[in-house]
């Protein structure tokens, strides 16, 4: 949590927020979700491995030349960043990557796709989560990926589809690949006009259960922005903003319910 906005919009959220625990929602799917999936106290047995692997990367200064596709970062305009200060900034936080893989855990999602890999660490947490799933994660820079490939290969995930390139060149051929979308995660170009883009192309893929996590949703303006339009699309019945990210799901023949909850 960086910028004035993100703080600004934290200390908004704790105020609105409702429902920790549970208490006072009353719709069956999100308090299921909130008591009986993201307040799950049991670690998995992969958690220390992958935090072991962070550590590993938070040491790591070797640097890379990279070419940023997205909205860049808060903390460094430079195209040499050593491994570390890329796993200090852009990694998700471990709750909240845990929080991901309780998900993916519960609900059994058989295709996944991520657009933005980083250093692969949210990437393992969702594959070990449900490691016959069909995942797929697209990293728009060659030098990330080839780290985060490492990064795999030492916890011995396989059958991941790591893709590599633009998304808004990847993503329709990778949605085609696919054909069905379980469970989404968008955590890439963080302005308002390609995450409403990708949005609307992975759409058609997604059905009733489909789980879509949008990252960083108070990151900017624009990231705001983004996720308070795409919650009044039609096709959106229940919406969650838990902060750090946002969940949206598409279950049909309810009305339309938002909720504002603390992440636990």
């Amino acid at each position: 949590m960086g910028s004035f906005f993100e703080i600004k919009s934290y200390i908004q959220h704790l105020f609105r927020s409702k429902g920790k625990g549970g208490h006072g929602i009353h719709s069956p799917w999100v308090y299921e979700l909130i008591t009986q999936v993201l307040h799950r106290d049991k670690l998995f047995y992969f958690v220390d491995a992958i935090e072991a692997e962070r550590k590993a990367l938070l040491r790591k200064h070797t640097l890379l030349e990279i070419m940023d596709l997205g909205a860049g970062s808060h903390v460094s305009r430079s195209n040499k960043r050593s491994i570390s200060e890329m796993a200090s900034a852009a990694l998700q936080p471990a709750p909240q990557a845990q929080a991901l893989a309780k998900m993916v855990h519960h609900y059994q999602p058989e295709k996944i796709i991520e657009l933005g890999t980083s250093l692969g660490i949210t990437t393992a947490y969702l594959k070990s989560a449900k490691p016959t799933s069909e995942l797929f994660t697209i990293e728009g820079d060659k030098a990330i990926a080839g780290v985060a490939k490492e990064v795999w290969q030492r916890l011995g995930l396989k059958d991941i589809e790591l893709v590599i390139g633009n998304i808004d060149v990847q993503l329709p051929s990778v949605l085609q690949k696919m054909q069905r979308v379980d469970f989404a995660l968008l955590d890439a170009n963080h302005r308002y006009e390609p995450t409403l883009r990708y949005f609307n192309w992975i759409l058609p893929y997604c059905h009733e259960d489909t789980i879509l996590i949008l990252d960083d949703i108070h990151w900017s303006k624009e990231m705001n922005r983004a996720w308070n339009d795409i919650v009044q699309h039609t096709a959106i019945t229940i919406s969650i903003d838990f902060f750090h990210f946002g969940l949206l799901h598409f279950k049909k023949g309810k009305e339309k319910e938002h909720f504002i909850v603390p992440l636990p």
